[in-house]
């Protein structure tokens, strides 16, 4: 889902940013998964844990990407349905 395919589902198909802002204050991460909203072009943007853990959690549920730094961003699902039980959850800012 994108903050555009959110916004639009409101009905607020101009409103991108606001849903950004909404889910920029999510209190509840674990039960409104905002880690699976990307930008339109299928970027990672803003997440309260870090773009490190959203690409984490994301890979975690089957996603691959694509790019580097900033042109970073999911490339589709994967035929895995889950990283391997061994990966480690990266520690913000200490990778």
């Amino acid at each position: 889902m994108t903050y555009l395919g959110l916004a639009r589902a409101v009905g607020r198909p101009r409103a991108a940013r606001a849903v950004g802002q909404v889910m920029a204050g999510n209190p509840f991460a674990l039960l409104i998964p905002c880690h699976r909203v990307v930008g339109s072009d299928h970027s990672l943007h803003g997440f309260g844990g870090g773009l490190e853990m959203k690409e984490w959690l994301l890979a975690r549920e089957g996603w691959e990407f694509e790019g580097r730094g900033r042109d970073r961003r999911l490339a589709g699902r994967s035929q895995k349905a889950e990283v391997p039980a061994r990966s480690r959850r990266p520690r913000n800012g200490n990778g």
